[in-house]
């Protein structure tokens, strides 16, 4: 996909977003209609369309989440006080640095012995 596309699907509202992901719904299944029909020429259309609803989608997704964030009062380890809980300022930031620190998989120190199976 072109980067304008992607730009310009980023700054699309959310109601715009949902107009869009139902116009493009309908015109895959017009188009997966054709391609059974034997009208459809080129194949390659409907990948792109499934591709562009998937981005439509994430792009949605991910503004409905941080709108639920900014607008919900989140408690975040670490407060400036002691037992002073401090709040999530101008966003997401502080969320995702925290949930991608805890996030962090363990590894698995294991020793093979000889001859064991």
């Amino acid at each position: 996909m072109k980067r304008d596309l992607i730009k310009q699907i980023k700054n699309l509202d959310n109601k715009e977003l949902i107009v869009r992901i139902k116009t493009t719904q309908v015109a895959i299944q017009d188009l997966v209609l054709d391609k059974n029909m034997d009208k459809l020429t080129d194949r390659k259309v409907i990948f792109k369309k499934r591709k562009e609803l998937a981005l439509l989608k994430t792009v949605l997704q991910q503004k409905e989440l941080i709108n639920k964030l900014e607008t919900s009062k989140v408690v975040v380890r670490g407060g400036a006080q002691r037992g002073a809980p401090k709040t999530a300022r101008s966003g997401s930031e502080d969320l995702f640095r925290e949930a991608a620190e805890r996030h962090v998989p363990e590894r698995k120190n294991k020793k093979i012995k000889k001859g064991a199976k």
